[in-house]
């Protein structure tokens, strides 16, 4: 027995070291080139755009911050997504492990339409999803967490089974690049890019005009409309959850 937790712990042990080792850098260049035989085909996303651009210019993401389980959105560069479609996301930390998950179906163009919702929400309302089926699923779903992270000097790094990925922070956004762990060896190695809100406050990046006035304005509209709504129905029952404070904070 003594014997065989040695070398679970020795397995552990190189599985950091090579996990330390890795940097974004290593990979940058299949994103780049992945992005470019998307544009030989035509196919080009402002958000993917976004999230790349605002990767490469963040930061280490804070420790404090990597320890909160979030809900966010992504997309997923294989053949599996021709059109760039963007899919949900949520990020889960439990035990000082870490799971990071594309929410949906292998094939993006097949999103239900509540999940469409979510993602459209996400995009232009932020605010906005904490009414969202979606959401509510999102919060209450529990997945299990494998995977272990390191920091070197630019991002912190998560090894998953079978997945590395790359994780910083610019302006209250945390970015995630996941790439496969053998993608030394594979042609077109899968491919996620991640983004997740740390809190609601702060401008939507996706949304260029959309301030935190802007937000500000929404959310009085909203409760007005929501008061009409309980003096015209006085069983009206709100569940909606307020401003995602509970599900991001």
């Amino acid at each position: 027995m003594n014997n065989t937790i040695k070398y679970v712990q020795i397995l552990l042990l190189i599985s950091l070291q090579l996990t330390a080792q890795e940097n974004y850098q290593n990979v940058k260049k299949n994103i780049e080139e992945y992005i470019q035989i998307y544009k030989r085909e035509g196919k080009t996303n402002k958000y993917l755009n976004t999230i790349i651009s605002n990767f490469n210019e963040s930061k280490k993401i804070e420790l404090k911050d990597l320890k909160k389980d979030n809900v966010g959105i992504c997309i997923i560069l294989s053949e599996d997504n021709p059109d760039l479609i963007i899919s949900p996301a949520k990020y889960t930390f439990y035990e000082e492990k870490i799971n990071i998950s594309a929410i949906g179906p292998q094939n993006p163009n097949e999103l239900p339409d509540y999940m469409k919702e979510y993602v459209q929400k996400y995009l232009t309302e932020i605010e906005s999803i904490g009414g969202t089926e979606l959401f509510q699923k999102l919060i209450l779903k529990k997945i299990e967490t494998e995977g272990t992270f390191i920091e070197n000097k630019t991002e912190y790094v998560v090894n998953e089974p079978n997945t590395i990925s790359f994780i910083r922070e610019k302006d209250n956004w945390m970015y995630i690049i996941s790439i496969d762990d053998d993608y030394k060896n594979l042609t077109n190695p899968r491919i996620i890019v991640y983004c997740f809100k740390n809190s609601i406050s702060g401008k939507n990046i996706f949304n260029l005009n959309d301030s935190l006035e802007n937000t500000e304005k929404r959310k009085e509209k909203k409760l007005s409309k929501h008061e009409e709504d309980r003096k015209m129905f006085p069983l009206y029952h709100d569940f909606r959850i307020d401003d995602l404070r509970e599900g991001l904070k």
